[in-house]
């Protein structure tokens, strides 16, 4: 069997990509894989933050529209880059094992968040990051920073910030040692931040046969209650909100926020519900935080 797979270009989608593969070879001795880069829209412009551009679907639209046209048969997403809903005929056909869900402060002589600078200048483009980083910090400066990972160590460490925040997922999937944990007490992650999504087609069933071996349990559920919040949220790049499960014993528990870009106003709540009802609880903690006055925040954004 002959397997396309569809990728950005970057090194870090490359490399997952890679991964991918190598998964599927392990999984049989009679596929054939071939790996197939798809340049889309978020990576075309890159002097925007994202929620000017568009939504969460500016990292891969162009790659459903290949998978639609059968150009590819394979689709290796950065989870978080998935917008709440995809296309009726595709399919997310796995969640592989999840790397490090948080995120880290790479600065000069490793500094934390904590003890940055007064007004120190901090590259991000998420408005999720900056919502958080504004409600710990109000003093520091948040400017633009696009680009792939490289792109972004490089400028800070050309001086042009004072430091910058990167998944902590990234990082190790392309083997740099650098950056400063941020503590999930003020930061918490996108919604399936550090999962991987396999996205095909919904009828191919040989295909799918293969790709189910490559799914966690355990980051399936987290997953699906992570984007359950997202979708119940109705969010997107637009809205500063974050997410995160964890599997307790037969139990998931999850916190999540949303804030104003400011940082001024931020509602975090957590639930605790049961493992094999993900998107129930995803939709409870929506709800929840929703009724505590992040329905204003998001009204007033959209």
């Amino acid at each position: 069997m002959r397997i396309v797979i569809g990728t950005r270009g970057s090194p870090l989608a490359l490399a997952q990509a890679n991964w991918i593969s190598q998964r599927l070879l392990e999984i049989s001795d009679s596929v054939e894989i071939e790996i197939k880069v798809i340049k889309t829209r978020g990576d075309q412009i890159l002097n925007l933050p994202v929620e000017k551009i568009g939504d969460k679907g500016v990292f891969i639209k162009e790659l459903e529209t290949a998978l639609q046209n059968r150009d590819i048969d394979l689709a290796v997403h950065s989870a978080k880059d998935l917008p709440a809903e995809i296309p009726e005929e595709l399919i997310l056909g796995a969640f592989p094992e999840r790397e490090d869900p948080y995120d880290v402060l790479i600065a000069e002589n490793n500094e934390k968040l904590e003890t940055l600078p007064l007004k120190s200048v901090i590259g991000t483009s998420a408005l999720r990051r900056q919502s958080q980083l504004l409600n710990f910090r109000p003093d520091l400066k948040i400017e633009l920073l696009r680009g792939n990972v490289e792109t972004r160590i490089r400028k800070l460490d050309e001086g042009k910030y004072s430091g910058i925040i990167l998944a902590k997922a990234g990082l190790n999937r392309l083997g740099i040692k650098r950056g400063t944990p941020i503590s999930r007490t003020i930061m918490l992650p996108s919604p399936a931040q550090g999962a991987l999504a396999v996205e095909m087609r919904r009828n191919d069933t040989e295909i799918l046969a293969i790709t189910t071996h490559l799914n966690d349990g355990k980051t399936s559920l987290c997953v699906q209650a992570e984007r359950s919040f997202l979708t119940e949220m109705q969010g997107g790049c637009q809205l500063p909100l974050g997410a995160i499960a964890e599997l307790r014993g037969s139990m998931l528990f999850m916190e999540g926020f949303i804030g104003s870009p400011d940082g001024k106003n931020l509602i975090r709540k957590s639930l605790e519900g049961e493992a094999l009802k993900p998107i129930e609880l995803g939709k409870k903690l929506a709800s929840l935080i929703l009724s505590r006055g992040g329905s204003e925040i998001r009204n007033a954004l959209s």
